[in-house]
C-alpha cells in the first residue's frame, strides 16, 4: 500500500519548484494556537515555499504564538507574526532572513502586572483555565483559588466531552470514514479534525486533510489540505491546498492552491498550479503554472505561466503565454500569443496569427490582417500599366505590414483585387524604401474569372515624406501573370490581354506565363 501511495504521488503531483524571489505581496493564511515559532516558520515554509534563514541560538523558536490572520498579504503576516518579539525580517536573495533587534518595541501579551489578592476579571480568567501556555504572568501574582485550580486540573474528559480548543485548534485522526454529514466516525469533531485517511462514501466534511481522501460523490475540507484528492463528482477545499485533486466534475480551492487540479472544471484562488480541465480553469487571482483546457481559461488578474486552450484564453492582467486555435486576449502580453485571433493593449513580446490587434507592440506581429494602434497604417493611392487606378489600406509595422488593394484600368470590364506584404527601410529623415509583394486576382472582360488570372507583383519604390502623416511614392515593379485563360472558339490557352509587352511569354503545363518590367506610383496617407 505504501508503494502504491508513493506511486501516486509521484505520478499525479509533479510540482515544479524553481528558485524565485519572495513576494511580500502574496496572499497567505496564518492559523495557529499556541504553537512554537520554529513549527510556524517550518509550516510556512512548506505551504507557500518561502525560504527563512536563520540561527536557532539567536531566534526564540520555542516561544509560542497565536495567530489568526486569513487571506492578507506576506508582509503583514510576518509583521504581526513577530510583532510580540524583538524578530525583524529582510530579503535576502531568495530567503527571508530573521534577526533580532534589540531596539525594536514588543508588544506584551500581558503588560500590567495582577496583585496577588486582585481578581481576575471574567475575560481573563476563563483565557488562564483554556490556555495550557504561561501568559508572562509572575506565580506570586495569581490569586490563590486560581492557581490551585491551575496546579489541579480537572480528570481529562471523553472524545464527546472535548470542550471547544479555539477556532485554530485542529485535532488529529489517522482515518475517518463518513456516509453523508453528520453520519461519520468522527461526529461532531469532523469539521475540527485533521485525516490521514479520509473516506467518504457519498459526501464528506471534514476539518483538514494531511494524507488521502477518496469519495463516491463530493470531499469537503474547510480548513486546507495536503496530499491527493479522489472525487466522482467534485472536490472542494476552503483553506489552502498542496497536492492534487482528481474529479470527474469540478474542484473548486478558496485559499493558496500548489499543485494539480484535474477535472471538467477547475477553480482556483490564487497559486502555482497546473489545471487540466476537459471544459474550462478558472483563477481568480494570479497565478504561476500551467491551464490546459478543451474549451478555454480565464484569470481575474496575472496569468504568469502558460494558458493553453482549444477555444480561447483570457486574462484581465498580465498574460505569459497565450496559445489557442480561436481567441487569445489579455491586457498586456510578456511573451507569446499565438491563435487565429489574438487582442492585446500591450504586448512586450510577439503575436502570431491570422488576426493580431494591439494598441502597443514592442516586436513585430505576425498574421494576414495586423493591427497597431501606434504602428503603421496608411490609405494608399496610386496606379500602374495595367490597373490604372488602384486604392488600397497599409496596417502592421514599418518593418512589417499587410496591404489589401483593389483597382481597375477604368477603360475596360476589368478590375482586380489583392493582398500582400510589405517592408520598409529607413534612409534618411522621412525618407524610407519599401519593398513589396502584392498578388491580385485579375477578373477580365466578365464581373468574376473563374480561371486562373493571377498577377504577381514586387514592388520597389521610394517614399518621401511630407509635413505630416502623408507622403509620396514611386519605383520600379516587376511582374507575372499566371493565367488559364482560354480562346472562346479553340479552346487554347491565350492567357491575358492587359500586359502592354512581355519579356517573356510562354504557355507550359495548361497555364500562360507573362513577364514584364513597370511602375508604380501614388500617394500614402
Amino acid at each position: 500500500m505504501i508503494k502504491i501511495t508513493r506511486l501516486v504521488f509521484l505520478l499525479l503531483f509533479p510540482i515544479c519548484l524553481s528558485a524565485q524571489s519572495v513576494d511580500l505581496n502574496r496572499t497567505v493564511t496564518l492559523k495557529y494556537n499556541n504553537q512554537q515559532l520554529g513549527y510556524i516558520l517550518s509550516d510556512l515554509s512548506r505551504k507557500y515555499s518561502i525560504p527563512f534563514s536563520y540561527s536557532s541560538n539567536f531566534i526564540p523558536v520555542a516561544k509560542r504564538i497565536t495567530i489568526r490572520e486569513r487571506n492578507i498579504s506576506l508582509a503583514e503576516g510576518l509583521d504581526k507574526l513577530f510583532a510580540p518579539t524583538q524578530i525583524v525580517y529582510t530579503i535576502i536573495g531568495n530567503s527571508v532572513a530573521l534577526k533580532i533587534d534589540a531596539s525594536k518595541e514588543v508588544i506584551p501579551i500581558i503588560e500590567k502586572p495582577i496583585e496577588r489578592k486582585q481578581k481576575i476579571e471574567s475575560e481573563e480568567t476563563p483565557l488562564l483555565k483554556k490556555l495550557s501556555f504561561p501568559l508572562l504572568v509572575w506565580e506570586h501574582q495569581i490569586p490563590v483559588e486560581v492557581l490551585e485550580k491551575m496546579k489541579n486540573p480537572p480528570p481529562v474528559p471523553t472524545i464527546s466531552e472535548v470542550p471547544d480548543r479555539g477556532e485554530g485548534f485542529m485535532e488529529k485522526q489517522m482515518i475517518q470514514v463518513t456516509l453523508v454529514p453528520p453520519i461519520r466516525t468522527n461526529e461532531e469533531l469532523a469539521e475540527k479534525t485533521t485525516n490521514t485517511f479520509s473516506f467518504n462514501i457519498l459526501w464528506g466534511r471534514n476539518g483538514g486533510l494531511d494524507g488521502i481522501e477518496i469519495g463516491g460523490f463530493v470531499n469537503t475540507i474547510i480548513n486546507n489540505m495536503q496530499g491527493f484528492q479522489l472525487a466522482g463528482v467534485g472536490n472542494q477545499v476552503e483553506g489552502d491546498m498542496q497536492g492534487g485533486q482528481l474529479a470527474t466534475i469540478f474542484n473548486h480551492n478558496r485559499g493558496f492552491t500548489k499543485g494539480v487540479q484535474a477535472s471538467l472544471f477547475n477553480i482556483a484562488n490564487t497559486g502555482n498550479v497546473i489545471q487540466l480541465a476537459g471544459i474550462a480553469n478558472i483563477i481568480q487571482k494570479d497565478f504561476d503554472g500551467l491551464q490546459a483546457a478543451i474549451v478555454g481559461n480565464y484569470t481575474k488578474r496575472q496569468a504568469n505561466g502558460i494558458q493553453s486552450a482549444g477555444l480561447f484564453n483570457y486574462s484581465e492582467g498580465k498574460a505569459n503565454m497565450q496559445f489557442s486555435l480561436g481567441l487569445n486576449k489579455a491586457a498586456e502580453v510578456n511573451n507569446l500569443q499565438v491563435g487565429l485571433v489574438n487582442i492585446a493593449n500591450k504586448v512586450n513580446g510577439r503575436q502570431v496569427g491570422l488576426v493580431n490587434i494591439s494598441e502597443t507592440a514592442e516586436k513585430t506581429p505576425f498574421g494576414l490582417f495586423n493591427y497597431v494602434k501606434d504602428g503603421y497604417n496608411k490609405i494608399e493611392v496610386g496606379g500602374n500599366e495595367i490597373l490604372y487606378g488602384t486604392i488600397g489600406y497599409k496596417s502592421g509595422t514599418r518593418k512589417f505590414y499587410n496591404i489589401f488593394q483593389i483597382g481597375s484600368p477604368f477603360t475596360k470590364k476589368v478590375w482586380g483585387i489583392g493582398y500582400g506584404l510589405g517592408t520598409a527601410f529607413k534612409l534618411k529623415e522621412q525618407q524610407h524604401f519599401h519593398i513589396e509583394y502584392v498578388a491580385s486576382h485579375i477578373n477580365e472582360n466578365e464581373f468574376w474569372t473563374t480561371e486562373l488570372n493571377l498577377l504577381n507583383q514586387f514592388k520597389f519604390n521610394f517614399d518621401w515624406q511630407f509635413n505630416g502623416n502623408s507622403s509620396f511614392f514611386l519605383g520600379p515593379s516587376w511582374n507575372m501573370l499566371a493565367s488559364k485563360r482560354k480562346d472562346i472558339e479553340t479552346l487554347a490557352v491565350v492567357g491575358s490581354d492587359l500586359p502592354p509587352y512581355t519579356i517573356l511569354d510562354k504557355t507550359a503545363k495548361n497555364t500562360n506565363w507573362k513577364m514584364w518590367f513597370g511602375l508604380s506610383g501614388g500617394f500614402r496617407f
